[in-house]
């Protein structure tokens, strides 16, 4: 029996805090037995949950504390005499914060007899090492013969994975058979951190599970070591509540008297993707900088991180050269689609992959090297309809591959084949029958792409390739009421437009221009320019024959009119209006150009031609399969029924909207017919429930910037009006406050809960 050096550590340091046995027992709540034994050396270890009793007893320092935790990690295996990446398990510098779940999932398999394998994989800065500690801290009790750690960082050749294994060699037996023979009967935790860079040594490792029956290895590593024993613990980024702990903690370090205002932390730790060495980073940089300076400065982000702690590994001193590290491991082919990938600001499918990447590749290749990125940690996959793959990037992980876009000068030919791939779907939808815009189109098209294509387009002037994208983005636009950016865009394709340097574009595409612009402008209340622009469209469409051209902007002069008070020009233009529908072939027009009708004959006071109009146009959506003109005729003959009194038909037509704009996204249409119901119910006598709605209507919104126009806003405070004169101020002001603080489909289901009696 002789004194182990956790013993000795423990004996000094209870003397330092001048302690007998018997107190430091008191305070950790241990026997004065355990101590002895521990000091004596009849035990050499503590329990693991002695341990921590201990060092929440003693009134040590902090440097003084980790010595002790650190002697009391299992025996290491001895080192080998030839250079060895073998070393103590380190102590972390601070608690772990979050990953709860992971660690309690990665103990469970490594404990449970079965696993043999555990690889935590993910991307640089994520966090695998620290978790890897954690782990094997909680599970060192489980492994009779303790723990391994081997830091292969430094190990430049896999070959040599068995010699830094190596223990006492002998001269008779090669580094394989020591490590071998050394583990075959011995019930180990191996910790192998670190592996990416070295995975042809993966064959070694499945040998040594292979060959040691009680042998079990956690590995942290970037790429997956296809091995068949390997059983896989993906780790991603933080969640955010996580990731503002995590950042406030480490900026407290450096800063103890710091205030650290919440929104900002989230903001910060959403742009660094929540990976915890970005915002290790970041955090070290409020000494410097206010919250908001680092925000902003964060904006370049790689550029801004930096200065990483010098005890961490050279690769991950920087965030730059934490992504390096990865990207350095990729083949040249699986390189360049990483760079190329960079142009997608919002996730890409296999099809867009490949229109991107595929021009100087097989179909096989790309995929491939797809999957190797996938492997790798550097892109991610989720399936977000049950037929379709889509794959996205970390935003830190894009900008580095940008980065080397531009390096290699290959962004504009990137760009391009980005901004082509989704101007080309335009002409796929076209020949397939379909109907632009798509409403429900988003698993194709999401908008931050097309978005980045169309910035493409108009800043290389390529005038030709936006009105394509724009074809795609006016659905999206218009069904989520989008119109300050529709605004924006229109105007800048409208300027190109306009220019003579653009003689490729046909007259049609210009009328088209012209109208699409005088069509935003009229929905952002702009009459006086909507109708000079819907002129210059008619006069173009005229010239050219262009009947649809002609219905179209026959149909805004209509309703500039129609707003000014002159419903007899407003007559005039709609019957154009039809008139060129009919006389185009295009039917899909009618359901617009009749619905025009019908809202005039309302206005004129004949509600019942108004009504037969309105459903003639609605017969017409629904024969093409235009859902989104079903939900807005239904609710148009909501109104008008609300109007004649028939209050049971007006509910289920505002329900049958409501529910369809519901499934379009679009916040701004169901508020239109949350504020159509609340009039059948002010008319019925229900006015708490009319406040309720028109409540919810005006959250929605507020939170979609598109506020009431003028003369149904009218209409709006008479209803307000109407509940405040018959309610108590207190129950109004209750009601308001439920109905505001309720969501879209909160609000949406009130409605459709709500008896037809």
């Amino acid at each position: 029996m002789h004194q182990s050096p956790f013993g000795a550590l423990l004996r000094t340091s209870r003397l330092a805090a001048g302690l007998t046995q018997e107190a430091l027992a008191e305070r950790a709540r241990v026997s004065a037995r355990t101590i002895a034994d521990l000091e004596r050396g009849v035990n050499q270890l503590p329990r693991h949950d002695t341990l921590a009793r201990l060092l929440a007893a003693l009134p040590l320092p902090p440097q003084q504390l980790a010595l002790l935790r650190a002697a009391a990690l299992p025996v290491q295996m001895p080192f080998a005499e030839v250079e060895t990446a073998i070393s103590p398990l380190p102590v972390p510098p601070a608690p772990l914060i979050g990953r709860r779940g992971e660690l309690t999932e990665a103990c469970r398999r490594l404990c449970d007899g079965t696993t043999r394998l555990l690889t935590l994989t993910g991307p640089a800065g994520v966090g695998k090492t620290r978790l890897a500690l954690e782990i094997a801290q909680e599970v060192h009790d489980h492994f009779t013969d303790g723990i391994v750690f081997v830091d292969l960082t430094r190990l430049t050749q896999a070959e040599r994975l068995p010699e830094a294994l190596r223990f006492p060699p002998t001269s008779e037996k090669s580094p394989v058979e020591q490590v071998t023979d050394y583990l075959a009967a011995r019930h180990i935790l191996l910790v192998c951190d670190n592996c990416e860079h070295v995975i042809a040594g993966a064959a070694f490792i499945a040998q040594m599970i292979a060959l040691c029956p009680r042998l079990v290895v956690l590995a942290t590593s970037r790429v997956l070591l296809h091995v068949r024993a390997e059983h896989r613990l993906p780790i991603a980024p933080l969640p955010l509540a996580e990731a503002a702990m995590l950042f406030e903690e480490r900026a407290h370090a450096v800063l103890p008297d710091g205030t650290f205002d919440p929104t900002l932390v989230e903001r910060i730790c959403r742009r660094l993707d929540c990976l915890p060495l970005a915002i290790e980073l970041a955090a070290t940089r409020v000494t410097f900088f206010s919250l908001s300076e680092l925000a902003a400065h964060l904006e370049n982000g790689l550029a801004a991180l930096r200065g990483g702690a010098s005890d961490l590994p050279e690769h991950q001193q920087t965030m730059h050269d934490a992504i390096e590290w990865s990207y350095a491991l990729l083949s040249p082919e699986q390189q360049r689609c990483f760079r190329a990938l960079g142009v997608f600001p919002d996730g890409w499918t296999w099809q867009a992959a490949e229109a991107v990447c595929g021009e100087t590749s097989e179909h096989e290749q790309v995929v491939a090297a797809i999957v190797a990125l996938a492997d790798a940690s550097l892109v991610s996959l989720a399936f977000p309809t049950a037929n379709q793959a889509r794959f996205s990037m970390l935003s830190l992980l894009r900008e580095f591959a940008l980065e080397q876009l531009r390096r290699h000068d290959e962004e504009d030919q990137y760009r391009q084949r980005h901004a082509a791939y989704y101007a080309h779907q335009v002409e796929t939808v076209e020949r397939q029958g379909e109907k632009l815009p798509l409403p429900d189109w988003d698993p194709l098209l999401d908008g931050s792409n097309v978005r980045a294509a169309l910035q493409w387009a108009l800043t290389h002037g390529d005038v030709r390739l936006g009105l394509r994208l724009t074809a795609l983005l006016r659905g999206w636009w218009a069904n989520r009421q989008m119109l300050q950016e529709a605004e924006q865009w229109e105007a800048r394709l409208l300027d190109l437009v306009r220019h003579d340097e653009h003689p490729e574009i046909p007259d049609d595409e210009r009328a088209q221009t012209l109208y699409e612009a005088g069509n935003i402008l009229l929905a952002r209340g702009r009459d006086a320019q909507a109708e000079v622009l819907a002129r210059e469209a008619l006069e173009q469409s005229e010239r050219i024959g262009d009947l649809c051209g002609v219905s179209a902007t026959c149909a805004i002069l209509g309703q500039c009119a129609q707003r000014r008070g002159d419903l007899a020009l407003a007559g005039e233009y709609f019957t154009a209006s039809d008139d060129a529908a009919l006389r185009s072939g295009y039917h899909d027009l009618r359901g617009f150009t009749l619905r025009n009708l019908a809202e005039l004959a309302r206005l004129r006071g004949d509600l019942t031609l108004a009504t037969q109009l309105y459903q003639q146009a609605l017969a017409v959506v629904r024969e093409r399969g235009m859902r989104w003109g079903v939900a807005l005729i239904s609710a148009l003959l909501g109104r008008l029924a609300c109007a004649q009194g028939d209050y049971n038909v007006a509910k289920q037509r505002f329900r049958e909207s409501m529910t369809a704009f519901q499934e379009f996204e679009s916040p701004t249409y169901v508020a239109w017919c949350l504020e159509g119901y609340a009039q059948v119910l002010s008319d019925e006598g229900r006015h708490a429930d009319t406040v309720r709605l028109c409540a919810a209507a005006a959250t929605l919104r507020a939170d979609a910037d598109s506020p009431l126009p003028g003369v149904e806003e009218i209409l709006f405070d008479q209803l307000l009006a109407t509940a405040q004169a018959t309610l108590t101020p207190e129950c109004y002001q209750a009601t308001w406050t439920e109905g505001a603080a309720m969501t879209l489909a909160e609000a949406v289901a009130a409605a459709l809960s709500d008896g037809t009696d």
